[in-house]
């Protein structure tokens, strides 16, 4: 069994799978939602020897400006040497029904905050997808696809989802 994979991997799990709905935030009313998680999928195809591949789509709708901030821009983290992600899809879906597609040029890899001081995720990496003229009452939509290229544990495949961390906007 591969120690790293037992101490990275299920790590960079949870930091990939948190991203999907890192955006998602409560108001300070809380019966007003600031942002909306409405449409969530994931798609997991598993292979004979444990190696999976996810695709995921999600649709994150802003109810207001503070929202809209938070929502605007999403990060999604992997490990480099376990993973390959790709941005199968991405739009802004403006309230009138128009769609503006995200240019490949507006999509980030780079280091995750903090890989470079820590060398047990120094391949700790971070796509942020900077969703075009993003304001209240847009939905941001994406499909990630997450190619797992060596299982957690080695002949038995391991996926979870955690829960998603909520913040409050203020």
């Amino acid at each position: 069994m591969n120690p790293r994979l037992l101490s990275a991997g299920p790590a960079a799990l949870v930091l990939v799978t948190t991203a999907i709905l890192q955006n998602l935030a409560h108001a300070v009313d809380a019966d007003a939602p600031a942002a909306r998680v409405s449409h969530l999928t994931a798609d997991v195809l598993v292979s004979a020897d444990a190696t999976f591949v996810e695709t995921t789509h999600a649709e994150l709708l802003a109810t207001n400006a503070a929202a809209a901030l938070q929502t605007g821009q999403f990060r999604a983290f992997y490990d480099a040497d376990l993973q390959t992600l790709d941005i199968v899809n991405a739009h802004t879906l403006k309230k009138d029904g128009r769609t503006i597609a995200v240019d490949p040029s507006a999509i980030y890899d780079q280091l995750a905050p903090g890989a470079e001081q820590m060398p047990l995720f120094s391949e700790l990496r971070m796509k942020t997808i900077v969703f075009p003229q993003f304001e209240a009452g847009d939905t941001a939509v994406y499909a990630l696809r997450m190619t797992h290229k060596e299982p957690y544990f080695r002949g038995a495949f391991w996926y979870f989802r955690p829960v998603p961390h909520v913040r409050r906007l203020r």
